[in-house]
């Protein structure tokens, strides 16, 4: 199924989004207009999207985490079964704590995993907004455009 085409709403909604263009004091006179990004991402529906694939990744990586998991507890129970009947204690916190800090470099790495995930998402919504920003920008005569959130936040 295609997906609808919202760049007409889009346009629209831009020109409302942006703020008035009013000269601010120590620019030079240069006109800025302000975009509310997730206005734009609300109205166009793309917030939805961004969440839904935040969600399905956000699946996919708690997945991959709990299958490291349950492999870093099956090596640890097998190096403690191959220490024999009576492990040295030492040995046994030794192979847990390696474990232990296995598993939270495993879980730093599903953390910027989606972090990197996340940033792409919203770069790849800031690009795709661009030419339909700036075409509502030159119509308003605003000389530049700055984000009204540094950041879209979806979590």
């Amino acid at each position: 199924m295609k997906s609808p085409d919202w760049r007409p709403a889009f346009a629209l909604l831009t020109l409302l989004a942006l703020s008035a263009c009013e000269p601010l004091p120590g620019t030079g006179g240069a006109r800025i207009a302000v975009l509310d990004l997730d206005a734009v991402a609300v109205a166009t529906g793309q917030d939805v999207a961004i969440e839904e694939k935040l969600s399905a990744a956000d699946r996919d990586l708690t997945a991959l985490l709990n299958e490291r998991a349950a492999e870093l507890e099956a090596r640890q129970s097998a190096e403690i079964e191959e220490l024999g009947d009576s492990p040295q204690p030492r040995q046994v916190q030794q192979i847990r704590q390696l474990t232990q800090q296995q598993y939270a470099q495993a879980q730093a790495e599903v953390t910027q995993q989606y972090q990197q995930y996340q940033s792409g998402l919203a770069s790849a919504f800031r690009t795709s907004i661009q030419p339909a920003v700036a075409a509502a920008a030159t119509r308003l005569g605003a000389q530049t455009v700055m984000t009204a959130n540094s950041t879209l936040i979806w979590v």
